[in-house]
């Protein structure tokens, strides 16, 4: 670090300005995570505009993570993919979702310090592809069967992570957003998703 501090103080920076860059940029300047493994919690729905929501399912992650290089511009493009699964919704019958979804997921991040950001596509199929049929529900024209065939168990969504942290070996991510498809080729069902916490761990 004390030979960072003295290469931006010869560059005209102030010692003060000079250590606060050098502890911004550390974090970053250090060998990236080959192999990560984190575990979250996340809360999903499906949205119809006639149905109106599934009222929303509660999962847990599991998923293994990595960078494309070690260097460069892939040092920030990252692959991965994982598991989810939980208890099935009270909505739904035992017949008509099964609590688990595969996914895999490309992310683009970029990093000041121990903030880190990162965005990019999922793709995964879902057992949770349902809609729920709410009698109440306005507008109810249209039958419920020819609407819930619709939707597809693959769905495709694009991620941001607005709030990810990372420190040395640790990685604590909270309020990650999703939302995409569920419904080819008429994409009408949407498929919404908050990712509430997530904790990883580089190996």
């Amino acid at each position: 670090m004390m030979k960072y501090v003295w290469r931006c103080a010869g560059r005209g920076l102030s010692p003060g300005l000079a250590v606060l860059v050098a502890l911004l940029a550390g974090p970053s300047r250090a060998d990236p995570p080959r192999h990560e493994l984190t575990l979250g919690i996340t809360r999903a729905d499906y949205l119809s505009p006639i149905r109106g929501s599934t009222g929303g399912f509660t999962l847990y992650e599991a998923a293994y993570h990595r960078p494309l290089a070690s260097e460069g511009f892939l040092e920030n493009v990252v692959v991965g993919g994982g598991l989810r699964g939980g208890a099935r919704p009270f909505q739904f019958t035992w017949t008509s979702a099964v609590p688990l979804e595969g996914f895999v997921r490309l992310q683009f991040r970029a990093r000041l310090g121990f903030w880190e950001v990162q965005a990019g596509p999922e793709l995964g199929v879902s057992g949770m592809a349902h809609l729920v049929e709410f009698p109440d529900t306005l507008p109810t024209w249209g039958p419920f069967e020819k609407e819930s065939a619709r939707v597809s168990p693959v769905y495709l969504t694009m991620s941001v992570s607005p709030a990810q942290f990372r420190y040395k070996w640790l990685l604590v991510s909270a309020l990650e957003l999703q939302i995409g498809t569920s419904s080819w080729p008429a994409q009408s069902i949407l498929r919404y998703q908050l990712g509430l916490l997530r904790v990883g761990v580089n190996l």
